[in-house]
């Protein structure tokens, strides 16, 4: 998967999402829209009533205004790392991003923002956003390693879709090691 992501969307300080980097899908509650409109389509036709008809393919149209919303909103962002502090091992890091205002607004609704592989983050509004965006990193040993990749997600505007991309910054994160010392066993 990760290679796949290497060639898809290549390491870059900076980021322009687009076509090519943005991953949609529909939520839970986008299933169960779907479903309805369905189920709206088949008794719309069933019973030959036209009010039904028209109700579904509003919601039908409502759907794919949607996703072509929710998609157009995701791919006004733009990001570019500011760089990470080189920490002691077992400190929290901080790695710092900057929105980057186009000559359109940077999106809307809520941004969360984790790290690849990890279920909490953080959250931040898109209309009142920082300049500056902090992702803690808990270290655990020293060396110099690789930052992994950074997810976004949005479900603006209705959540009926989730939108979500992978990036990595190219960010190496030096670990010093713990400035306190180490108690070995044989020694006293």
């Amino acid at each position: 998967m990760l290679r796949w992501l290497a060639s898809r969307i290549p390491e870059k300080q900076r980021h322009q999402l687009d076509a090519r980097s943005i991953f949609i899908f529909p939520t839970v509650f986008g299933f169960c829209f779907l479903i309805l409109c369905v189920c709206l389509f088949v008794l719309g036709t069933n019973y030959q009533n036209n009010l039904l008809l028209l109700l579904s393919y509003f919601f039908i149209a409502l759907g794919l205004v949607t996703l072509f919303t929710s998609y157009r909103n995701f791919s006004r962002i733009q990001l570019q790392a500011r760089g990470i502090n080189p920490v002691f091992a077992g400190d929290n890091a901080t790695f710092q991003m900057q929105l980057i205002e186009t000559h359109t607004r940077a999106g809307h609704g809520e941004l969360k923002i984790h790290w690849w592989g990890h279920a909490t983050g953080i959250v931040i509004d898109l209309d009142e956003a920082p300049a500056v965006i902090s992702l803690p990193r808990f270290t655990y040993r020293r060396g110099l390693f690789p930052l992994p990749r950074v997810t976004f997600s949005s479900q603006f505007p209705l959540g009926l879709f989730k939108c979500w991309t992978h990036l990595d910054f190219a960010q190496p994160l030096p670990y010093f090691p713990n400035y306190r010392p180490v108690k070995l066993p044989w020694y006293r």
